[in-house]
Formats: C-alpha cells, sequence, structure tokens
C-alpha cells in the first residue's frame, strides 16, 4: 500500500536518551513547513507528529505568543494536524511496542548524550535524522506514513558552519537526501507560506541579540 500520510518529527532523537522509547520527551515541530509552501497538509491525506512536538510548539505560542505554535493548534484544531501518543499506540499495538523498544535499545548502544550534543552542536541534521528514522521505523509504518525531512530547523539557527563540518563524511543516501530537499524548499516553494522564515522583518539589534544568544 502506498503511503497517503506523513509524520512531522521533531526532537525525537532525545527518546534514544531516555529510559524508554515512550518516556515523554522534550520536543518541538518543524517551522520550516510553514514558509516552505505547507505541501505536506495538501499532498497527504494525514500529517501527523508526536504529542510532545506539539505541545511544545502550542506551549511556546501561550507563553511566548509565538505565530508558528498559534497555527499549528489552528491546523490541529481543524484536524490537519494529529498528534500521537507513542504510549498509547504501543498499549494498543503490540507488534508496534516490540519493534520499537528493540530499535530502542540498538540505538542507546551507539548514541550517548556525549553524542547527540555533538550532533547538535555541529548541525549535523542528517545524522539526527538517520536516528529518527532509525527509531520511528515501526510508527511510520503502523501509520503508513513517510518522514518528513526537516528535522529542527537546525539550517537556519546554526547557518555558520565550515565545509569540513557539514555531515563529516556521512555521505549516507538519507543525508543526501535530506540535503537535497533542504537545498531544494530554499529554491522552490510549492503552495503559500503561513508565515515567515526566522530573522525575517526584524530590527537589526534583535537580530544581533538573537545570534548572542545563538
Amino acid at each position: 500500500m502506498a503511503s497517503d500520510s506523513i509524520f512531522l518529527s521533531g526532537w525525537e532523537y532525545n527518546r534514544v536518551l531516555a529510559p524508554e522509547p515512550t518516556t515523554p520527551c522534550s520536543s518541538a515541530l518543524p517551522a520550516s513547513v510553514l514558509w516552505s509552501g505547507c505541501a505536506q497538509f495538501w499532498l497527504f491525506k494525514n500529517v501527523y507528529c508526536t504529542v510532545e512536538a506539539f505541545n511544545g510548539d502550542y506551549a511556546n505560542y501561550e507563553n511566548l505568543g509565538w505565530t508558528s505554535g498559534y497555527i499549528f493548534g489552528e491546523l490541529k484544531r481543524r484536524g490537519f494536524l494529529k498528534p500521537v501518543d507513542l504510549l498509547a499506540l504501543c498499549q494498543e499495538d503490540r507488534k508496534v511496542r516490540e519493534r520499537l523498544y528493540a530499535r530502542h535499545a540498538l540505538l542507546r548502544s551507539a548514541y550517548n548524550e556525549s553524542t547527540i550534543r555533538q550532533l547538535l552542536d555541529a548541525g549535523l541534521d542528517g545524522e539526527l535524522e538517520h536516528i529518527k528514522l532509525k527509531l520511528l521505523a515501526p510508527v511510520f509504518e503502523r501509520l503508513n506514513c513517510v518522514h518528513n525531512v526537516s528535522p529542527n530547523s537546525i539550517n537556519s539557527w546554526i547557518p555558520h558552519r565550515s565545509a569540513n563540518q557539514q555531515d563529516c563524511g556521512t555521505d549516507s543516501p538519507l543525508s543526501l537526501l535530506a540535503d537535497g530537499v533542504a537545498r531544494a524548499t530554499d529554491e522552490f516553494r510549492a503552495g503559500a507560506k503561513l508565515c515567515r522564515p526566522p530573522g525575517t522583518g526584524l530590527p537589526v539589534d534583535v537580530v544581533k541579540a538573537q545570534r548572542a544568544v545563538e
């Protein structure tokens, strides 16, 4: 059966550091979909995300007034975005639970907090995508999903990588695909933007303060 749904994942690599893959972890939605045409919402029958990813973004709207969180809230309210509780899904489907826990154990043996932090510091989004794809593959299959390749706006928020830092020799098909999609979304806009990219339309002093925090 062809996949008719897509899964928007955020910081789900954090789950590798948790004692169980269903342990609630901080996450967020890939807000770049909102300024890259929102094709996910008109090309697929269902758009899924984790409950934690949605809650993280909506909390940013409630506490900080972030427009992206408000938009995701409206998309959920209107039925276009469907948060998934991984714990509930595992309780409903034993096969998904067994496969998810097996993958989690395997990834925990390969990655720890130090290695995840190194990947984040270097902006190696291809490798972070690889972790999420490996971990959540049973969930994607259960929901008949493809995975959205736009991890967490790393390319927007960490723009100063040198050539030897980019992918650090990670030339897997997945990382090449992720890079290709990232370039394509910069060059082509399929659909309408729902909000502007980070940093646009802001005073110079605000952008400088943001860069200092980064």
